[in-house]
């Protein structure tokens, strides 16, 4: 049934794959879930679940398997392990009909696990007892839809700040991620 615009989409499922872009040292590869809730077209609520195991030196980049076979050095390797985020999302662009589509963007909060690789590293035990950690942060987003009836794509990219611990040291980090993944609409 295609969409009208006076009508709300009350319920959105949504799951898919995601990766980071921009980490210098990791590649992170998750699968996440959401679930929105949408009072009116216009407005939403989003909460949004990932889980991202860790594939040891296979998530390291290049760079960063070089340096630490090369030179017995690391950098601050940390692995996302599980992330959730709850956020207010707005679509400015709605385009009902049997096709239907939507550009939302998002603001809210967000919680992450990480765990530092300290391979190569010689940091001492502040290192260790900062290795797993859990974050609260903030998180924005923009995603894309394509609806045929009720199910379809979304195509998301996500920002998430947080702040970390490292060898006694607070590094802000702002990682990005592209995701893509199944929509279906109740």
């Amino acid at each position: 049934m295609p969409l009208q615009p006076d009508e709300a989409v009350a319920v959105e499922l949504a799951s898919g794959l995601e990766t980071s872009l921009n980490d210098p040292f990791v590649v992170t590869r998750s699968a996440w879930t959401s679930l929105s809730l949408r009072p009116s077209p216009w407005l939403g609520v989003v909460a949004t679940v990932a889980f991202a195991p860790d594939l040891g030196q296979s998530s390291l980049t290049r760079a960063t398997r070089d340096l630490i076979s090369a030179n017995a050095l690391s950098p601050s390797v940390s692995k996302t392990g599980a992330s959730g985020s709850f956020s207010y999302e707005l679509t400015p662009i709605r385009v009902p009909g049997r096709v239907s589509s939507a550009v939302h963007v998002g603001l809210g909060l967000a919680a992450l696990h990480t765990r530092d690789d300290l391979e190569g590293l010689d940091l001492g035990p502040q290192a260790e007892l900062d290795q797993s950690q859990l974050h609260l942060g903030w998180t924005t987003h923009a995603s894309a839809d394509v609806l045929f009836g009720h199910v379809g794509v979304r195509a998301r990219i996500t920002r998430l700040a947080y702040t970390e611990q490292f060898a006694g040291e607070s590094l802000d980090r702002a990682p990005w991620s592209a995701a893509l993944g199944a929509i279906y609409a109740f």
